[in-house]
C-alpha cells in the first residue's frame, strides 16, 4: 500500500466521518425540501447549527477530551473498548437534538430522520460492547436511507443524489477497510443498520 493511497483513505475517513454526516443531511433537507426551503434563512441556519453542535461538536469534544486524558488513543477511537463512553455521550447529544426539534414544533416528518439516527447510534453502542461495528458505515447508510425515504414520501426522484450517496458510502467503506479500521462485515453491517434505522423511522411517520 503506497503513501498516496493511505493519505487518500485517511482524508476520506476524516471528511466523511460520522460527526459531519447529520449536518450534511440536514443541509440537503433544508435546501432541497420544498416546504423547508421557503422558511426564513435565520430559522434554517439555527436548525443546522443546533444539529451540528449536538451531533458534531459535542462528540468531537468528548473524543478530544479522551485523547487529552489518555482514555482514547486516536481521533477515530480505533480501540473498540474506548468507544463506549464517547458513544453514550453522543447518544445524549442526539437525544437532546430530537427533543429540541420537538420543542420548537418541528413537524414529526422532519424529526423522523434524526430519531432514526438516534436509534442507529443506540444500537451501535450496544453492539460495540461485543463487536466493533462501523459507525462510519452506519452514518453513510443512514444518509442513503434518509434520501431514499424522503424521495418516496415527497414524490421526488433525486436519482443522481441517491447514486452519489451510495457511491460515497462505498468509498468510505474502502477507506475504512484499507486502513484496517474495520472488516468488510463490520462496515457493511453498520451501513445496513444505519440505512434500515433511518429509512424505517421516516417511512413509518
Amino acid at each position: 500500500m503506497n503513501r498516496t493511497t493511505t493519505v487518500t483513505a485517511r482524508v476520506v475517513s476524516y471528511v466523511l466521518q460520522p460527526i459531519f454526516i447529520p449536518t450534511f443531511g440536514i443541509i440537503m433537507l433544508l435546501t432541497g425540501d420544498a416546504a423547508l426551503s421557503i422558511l426564513p434563512a435565520a430559522y434554517r441556519i439555527s436548525i443546522a447549527a443546533a444539529i451540528f453542535i449536538t451531533t458534531g461538536v459535542v462528540p468531537a469534544l468528548i473524543v478530544l477530551l479522551g485523547m487529552m486524558t489518555g482514555n482514547v488513543s486516536d481521533g477515530f477511537i480505533s480501540q473498540r473498548r474506548e468507544r463506549t463512553w464517547p458513544y453514550i455521550v453522543s447518544l445524549l447529544g442526539y437525544t437532546g437534538c430530537c427533543l429540541w426539534l420537538w420543542h420548537i414544533h418541528m413537524p414529526q416528518f422532519y424529526i423522523a430522520p434524526m430519531i432514526g439516527s438516534t436509534i442507529s447510534l443506540m444500537l451501535i453502542t450496544i453492539i460495540n460492547l461485543w463487536w466493533k461495528i462501523s459507525a462510519h458505515g452506519a452514518s453513510m447508510g443512514g444518509l442513503a436511507g434518509g434520501i431514499i425515504a424522503w424521495s418516496i414520501l415527497s414524490g421526488t426522484d433525486p436519482l443522481w443524489l441517491i447514486c452519489l450517496t451510495i457511491l460515497l458510502g462505498g468509498i468510505v467503506g474502502w477507506s475504512r477497510i484499507l486502513l484496517k479500521a474495520h472488516t468488510p462485515a463490520q462496515y457493511c453491517c453498520g451501513w445496513l443498520l444505519g440505512f434500515i434505522s433511518v429509512a424505517t423511522s421516516w417511512l413509518l411517520v
